[in-house]
């Protein structure tokens, strides 16, 4: 079994399927994966190849806010992408990036109301609180993205193994100064993660599915349907 790390793997997806059916290897494997360049029918071929778990880079429900990124997807593809990995059986990490530069309160409703429609695909949730670095797009050109930036970010808890050191702190042109976008970062983390397990169901107990869960349950079971349901039982969720 093996979990790769290749950001292009849409660029070679389809090859790297057919080799791997044509030298009929059992093995599993999982990937990140670009929410586009994906043509229908490519995740069917990836999960004839063994493709039991794709990281998506989502990153927002709101479509001003992914044009803002620049991530060259839009909400509906997203959700494409997402259900047709569930239809055919793979694994679905989604992560989420809240508190851009710019997102407002509408913005990030938009972000849950997109995580608990589709939460019934997602295996997965990471939200992870945007924060700026210099050696980034953003960092580069702050004007750009509408910041100000003002100084060292100090990181506490989980955030100081969450978030890389040296972020920095900064004020929104026209928006949130830093104190008061610092505010929203973690309840918007829980918000999401709120709203996944209400789209979740009974599977919510089940709040996180690594890849060497994911593998182990995929090389007993051909089925998320069964591998849930066995999930189900070892954990004492309900049946």
């Amino acid at each position: 079994d093996f979990m790769l790390f290749d950001t292009q793997i849409n660029l070679h997806a389809v090859d790297f399927s057919r080799a791997l059916i044509e030298a009929r290897l059992d093995l599993h494997w999982s990937d990140s994966y670009r929410v586009m360049p994906s043509r229908e029918g490519d995740l069917e071929l990836m999960a004839r190849a063994g493709c039991v778990g794709l990281t998506l880079g989502v990153e927002s429900g709101s479509e001003k806010i992914l044009k803002r990124m620049i991530k060259g997807h839009r909400p509906f593809h997203a959700t494409r992408v997402i259900r047709e990995a569930h239809r055919n059986e793979i694994m679905v990490r989604a992560n989420l990036l809240p508190c851009f530069p710019g997102e407002t309160r509408e913005d990030l409703q938009d972000t849950i109301e997109w995580t608990r429609e589709n939460a019934f695909a997602i295996d997965d949730l990471a939200p992870s609180s945007f924060y700026l670095v210099r050696e980034s797009p953003i960092g580069d050109d702050p004007a750009r993205f509408g910041i100000t930036i003002r100084g060292q970010r100090v990181v506490d808890g989980d955030y100081k193994f969450r978030k890389q050191l040296g972020s920095l702190t900064y004020d929104e042109v026209g928006g949130m100064t830093w104190e008061e976008r610092q505010a929203t970062l973690r309840p918007a983390e829980e918000m999401l993660r709120q709203a996944w397990r209400e789209g979740r169901g009974e599977r919510a107990v089940l709040d996180s599915m690594q890849p060497a869960f994911i593998f182990a349950l995929r090389r007993r079971f051909a089925t998320k349907g069964e591998a849930y349901a066995a999930a189900l039982r070892f954990t004492g969720g309900p049946s």
